[in-house]
């Protein structure tokens, strides 16, 4: 069962839930599921959250991604990642549709930050939380930096990857959340590759 206050933010995604869920808007620190309070930017450079929550941000090594959240912040657990992802419905934002079918088709209010993404052409995930569909939290498809093709940008557009704290056995990988339209997993990541980072708070709220 989806337990936990929404803390809800400028964001752009949507998030949609079978449960009945009170969201509660507190500040723009972010947005509050199950305890965990997310970002709704991706990380910048080191330290600094991007301008707009549809910029891609930076890659990060893994070794990198560790001090990569700005203070206050740090990175997801995989299973922080399986709490986002499990009790929800996620969709393209990118589904073939125009700006104006998109918000009829998922009864959604219109955002200048929504309609950037549409006149973007940006693709990622879109979370809409609970009944109130004014409060998105966006994932862009960043795609990633591949260390076994001198950094070359792979994938951008058309998966997104992000980063988790949580090691796996194997030195080499760490996991890492990833999408791509229909799917998404939890699973392990080479921790040379260059990867997405959205942060969520230090202090979890109950």
């Amino acid at each position: 069962m989806f337990k936990g206050k929404i803390i809800l933010t400028l964001s752009f995604v949507l998030l949609i839930t079978n449960n009945n869920i009170v969201a509660q808007t507190i500040n723009s620190a972010g947005v509050t599921i199950n305890g965990v309070t997310w970002a709704t930017h991706n990380v910048g450079e080191s330290g600094k959250f991007t301008e707009n929550p549809e910029d891609n941000g930076g890659y990060f090594t893994w070794v990198e991604a560790q001090l990569a959240c700005p203070q206050g912040w740090r990175l997801p657990t995989a299973e922080e990642f399986r709490s986002l992802i499990h009790p929800s419905h996620y969709r393209n934002i990118v589904e073939g549709r125009n700006y104006t079918e998109f918000l009829q088709v998922y009864q959604l209010t219109s955002s200048s930050h929504l309609k950037r993404i549409f006149e973007g052409e940006k693709n990622g995930k879109v979370f809409i939380f609970g009944n109130n569909k004014t409060n998105y939290i966006f994932m862009p498809a960043a795609g990633y930096r591949n260390n076994y093709h001198n950094g070359i940008l792979s994938d951008a557009g058309e998966t997104g990857y992000y980063w988790s704290c949580t090691e796996a056995e194997n030195n080499y990988y760490t996991y890492q959340f990833s999408f791509i339209r229909g799917s998404h997993s939890v699973a392990f990541g080479d921790r040379t590759n260059g990867v997405s980072v959205r942060c969520v708070a230090s202090k979890l709220e109950f």
